[in-house]
C-alpha cells in the first residue's frame, strides 16, 4: 500500500486538511511561537485509511497504528554570531603585550548564546582558509570579544601565526565547514590607530 494524502498538526493543535502528497509534498511553518515545537504527520493509503487507524492495521498485519513525529526543534529570539570588530595592523606603541607590540585582531559575538569556535579560522589569504585553527573548546560568550595577536610571538594568549599588512590587506573569517563568515578589506595603516566597527556594521 502506498500513501497518497496526509494530515498534520503542530505540537497539540488541529489536524490540518486531507491534502495530496503529489500536489503539496511539503509542510510550511512561519511566524511560529517562542519554545519548542513538533510536527506530527500521519498518511493515507490508497485503500482509504490513514495510518493511525488502530482498527486497520493490526488486522492485515502491518505495522502498529502510529503517528509519525519530527525531532523537536526549539525557537529562539537569541542567536550566535561571532564578527570581526576591530583590527590594529601597525602596533607601534599603542598596546604592549609581555614586552612586545603585536598586530591585534578583535572579535566579538554580538548574539544572545554563547558560540563555540572550535574549527573556526582566520586568513589573511583566502586561498588557505587554515593559517588560523581555533582549537578545540574555543568558547566566547554571549556579548563578549576576543582579543587574538597577528604575530608568531612565544608569548601568552591566542597568536595567530601570521601578521597584518600596514601597507593594507584583508582578513577573512570562516566556518568550521569553510563557509565565509565575515570579512574586511583595508588600506594603509596609520600607526598606532586602529579600525573597528560601529553598531551598524561599517568600519571607521
Amino acid at each position: 500500500m502506498g500513501y497518497t494524502r496526509y494530515k498534520w498538526k503542530l505540537d497539540d493543535g488541529p489536524w490540518s486538511a486531507e491534502t495530496s502528497i503529489t500536489t503539496s509534498p511539503t509542510i510550511s511553518l512561519s511566524g511560529l511561537s517562542l519554545g519548542p515545537h513538533t510536527v506530527y504527520v500521519v498518511g493515507k493509503n490508497d485503500a482509504g485509511y490513514y495510518q493511525d487507524d488502530p482498527f486497520v492495521y493490526p488486522a492485515d498485519g502491518g505495522l502498529p497504528a502510529h503517528v509519525t513525529a519530527s525531532c523537536t526543534w526549539v525557537v529562539t529570539n537569541a542567536f550566535a554570531r561571532v564578527r570581526l570588530n576591530e583590527l590594529l595592523a601597525a602596533n607601534s606603541t599603542a598596546v604592549v603585550h609581555e614586552n612586545t607590540y603585536p598586530d591585534l585582531v578583535e572579535l566579538y559575538n554580538e548574539g544572545g548564546l554563547a558560540i563555540d569556535l572550535s574549527g573556526m579560522s582566520l586568513t589573511d589569504q583566502p586561498t588557505d582558509k587554515s593559517k588560523f585553527v581555533f582549537p578545540a573548546n574555543t568558547l566566547l560568550g554571549p556579548g563578549q570579544y576576543l582579543v587574538l595577536y597577528a604575530d608568531s610571538e612565544n608569548t601568552s594568549g591566542t597568536h595567530l601565526g601570521f601578521g597584518l599588512n600596514q601597507s593594507g590587506d584583508a582578513l577573512f573569517l570562516y566556518s568550521s565547514s569553510g563557509a565565509l563568515i565575515d570579512s574586511v578589506s583595508y588600506g594603509i595603516q596609520l600607526a598606532d590607530l586602529s579600525i573597528g566597527r560601529l553598531a551598524g556594521g561599517s568600519w571607521v
